[in-house]
């Protein structure tokens, strides 16, 4: 397991017993009407394709990479919204002949815009879970190659909001995206599988 996912492990595990205490100790703390909100989260993400984290380089010897990303969540009803994401993440792909000897090797970037159907505890809650599936666009940025590929994927994710405030809340995402493949070297996979887990704020207008 890399440093990176050790770190967020640990940075998880510490928000979830956060938010239990705080749900515990500030129950009658809850939110107004359903509200629009835009939320920032930091996290890592993991792919599975076969040519990620094994680079003979230490600048990234590993699949994990550091992920960012903004989102804005608009309410249709009191337990449905509909959420718009951007975010992004890094890795060193690097393929190998049968000898396992190390050949191309690229920094590529994928960035994404995704939107997303919501289902949502009952607005008003401390605690909040949330459910969420949909579709985007995401986009391969070769650094060594100079090259840019848009693929489309979907998406499932898992999380929950605590209330910190009247307008703020604390939010823990769990997601897993599917994406069609670059047809570029060294990455492999026809279709990426990116995990994600992240930790962040939202604001509520």
């Amino acid at each position: 397991m890399s440093v990176l996912v050790r770190v967020l492990v640990t940075l998880l595990t510490m928000t979830i017993g956060a938010a239990q205490a705080f749900a515990e100790q500030q129950v009658t703390v809850t939110t107004d009407d359903c509200r629009p909100q835009m939320g920032v989260t930091i996290g890592a993400a993991a792919n599975g394709d076969r040519n990620a984290g094994r680079s003979t380089y230490s600048d990234n010897p590993s699949s994990g990479a550091l992920d960012t990303a903004a989102s804005f969540e608009l309410p249709v009803s009191d337990r449905v919204g509909a959420r718009l994401d951007v975010g992004t993440a890094a890795w060193t792909f690097q393929s190998r002949d049968a000898r396992e000897a190390p050949l191309l090797r690229d920094r590529v970037r994928v960035g994404r815009a995704t939107l997303s159907v919501v289902k949502v505890a009952r607005c008003g809650s401390p605690v909040q879970g949330h459910a969420g599936v949909g579709f985007g666009a995401y986009r391969y940025h070769f650094d060594e190659g100079a090259v840019s590929r848009i693929r489309g994927g979907a998406h499932v994710f898992i999380g929950f909001d605590v209330t910190m405030g009247e307008r703020v809340a604390m939010t823990t995402d769990f997601a897993v995206h599917a994406i069609g493949g670059p047809s570029q070297p060294p990455v492999f996979s026809y279709l990426l599988w990116v995990m994600r887990a992240s930790v962040g704020a939202r604001f509520r207008f």
